[in-house]
């Protein structure tokens, strides 16, 4: 994430092809939260700080198995965040999304 702006939490949806991949796990990678949570059966995560902070950088982390092999797949992995400073909704400057292939135990 480029920039939260000020927010006192944030909820994320990972959203893909479930025919093609399962999701194995996810974690914060913010330990200063008062709160921190992901759910695997709805792919949700939630987060909430006491006092309200710009959270930036590598904010959360998930890792994906493709069900069967294959040499590209057009199918979209996404991660839609909801920003809040108290109850208002805020945006962010950006989140991107960074991905990893794993073979048979190796990082590529």
């Amino acid at each position: 994430m480029k920039d939260s702006g000020k927010i006192k939490s944030m909820a994320l949806s990972v959203n893909y092809n479930q025919d093609d991949f399962e999701l194995l796990d996810g974690q914060w990678l913010n330990h200063q939260a008062i709160l921190s949570d992901f759910n695997l059966d709805t792919k949700d995560a939630a987060i909430a700080f006491e006092d309200g902070i710009k959270y930036f950088g590598e904010i959360f982390s998930f890792r994906l198995q493709a069900k069967h092999d294959f040499t590209a797949s057009t199918d979209e992995i996404s991660v839609i965040p909801v920003l809040k400073n108290e109850e208002r909704d805020i945006s962010c400057s950006g989140i991107g999304l960074a991905m990893e292939k794993v073979l048979d135990g190796m990082a590529l």
